[in-house]
């Protein structure tokens, strides 16, 4: 009997939780790893900062409309009016889209947490819009000028900097994968060749942080040499460093030329020109490697067993290759346009 008295009390205690209450809880429940990805793994510390970001948008709002926002306030009217606040701060479409996400995440935990939230942020309607972004990708002869840097001349650490971003572009993965490699992580493989002779092949086995996808990736010369370079334990460097770090490597090497960059802030399109060096940072490794393995005629089905994407639509939104390099792409692998 008192048992039962205490759960009715506790799951009425739960249910009047504020929701701000729950975002507090459900941010320091990924945070600790009380809460866990749909995969059962612990959120990446990219992804709790992402989120947190977020969720401080929500926060903001409230205090710029100075109430404060439950879970039977959450409808339409309240979409429009928090999109709108988002817009005015020059947030761009998909980092106002991502907010809408991230909240609507909370709210379906909250239910299923039982606790009661208003039906109206399941309408169709209310809904986190995201659309294809302008971004660039390296060229083989970008790369080849990267590589050819004095990076002592620019200051210490930059020589590793751009190894580590190197390893971004042979494996093409996101930085919280390529900026850790450990020596556990590379493997080998011998086998007989058509000819009859022995090879190796080395190849690394990679948990992806984000998503907890398991995926192996082979090696080729150039990878190699960067991780034979560390002894198989590619030193840690931290995100923003090497974002800073590639730029004046990137500059110096001549990426000078004008990129026409297309972004919508504040619901507004708008067109900017940039030099393509500013725009080259540690997620420019990923784009890079998968659009390199597609114009070399790599599947796009065997592309995605590497970077781990689940559909041949998401991985298509990484590969940045221009009209010109299709072209030609098609015009060697088919007789067809020849």
């Amino acid at each position: 009997m008192v048992r039962s008295f205490f759960f009715r009390f506790f799951a009425l205690t739960r249910k009047r939780t504020s929701l701000n209450d729950y975002i507090a809880l459900y941010l320091n429940q990924i945070t600790t790893g009380a809460r866990q990805t749909d995969r059962g793994c612990n959120y990446s510390p990219s992804t709790i900062k992402s989120v947190r970001y977020s969720l401080g948008r929500f926060a903001a709002f409230q205090q710029e409309a100075r109430r404060e926002y439950d879970f039977r306030h959450i409808d339409m009217a309240f979409y429009h009016d928090y999109t709108a606040f988002l817009k005015r701060k020059e947030l761009s479409i998909n980092t106002v889209g991502k907010c809408i996400r991230d909240l609507k995440v909370v709210l379906r935990a909250a239910e299923d947490d039982g606790i009661h939230v208003s039906a109206g942020w399941k309408e169709r309607r209310f809904k986190g819009t995201r659309i294809e972004v302008d971004s660039i990708y390296l060229t083989p002869d970008d790369l080849e000028r990267i590589q050819a840097v004095d990076c002592t001349a620019l200051g210490p650490r930059r020589e590793l900097a751009r190894d580590i971003f190197m390893v971004g572009v042979w494996t093409a993965q996101r930085i919280s994968d390529y900026n850790h490699i450990r020596r556990e992580d590379v493997n080998t493989l011998i086998r007989n060749t058509a000819t009859g002779e022995l090879e190796q092949i080395t190849y690394l086995n990679i948990r992806q942080q984000k998503t907890g996808a398991k995926v192996s990736i082979p090696c080729n010369a150039a990878l190699r040499s960067i991780l034979e370079k560390y002894s198989y334990r590619l030193p840690h460097l931290p995100d923003k460093v090497i974002n800073r770090y590639i730029k004046e490597i990137a500059r110096a090497a001549g990426l000078t030329q004008p990129v026409e960059i297309e972004t919508t802030k504040g619901g507004t399109p708008r067109k900017e020109w940039f030099p393509k060096w500013q725009l080259v940072h540690s997620h420019t490794a990923r784009r890079t490697g998968a659009t390199l393995m597609y114009l070399a005629g790599v599947d796009l089905y065997d592309i995605m067993k590497i970077t781990g994407h689940t559909t041949p639509a998401m991985l298509r939104k990484y590969i940045k290759a221009d009209s010109l390099e299709v072209v030609e792409k098609l015009t060697e692998k088919y007789d067809y346009f020849r």
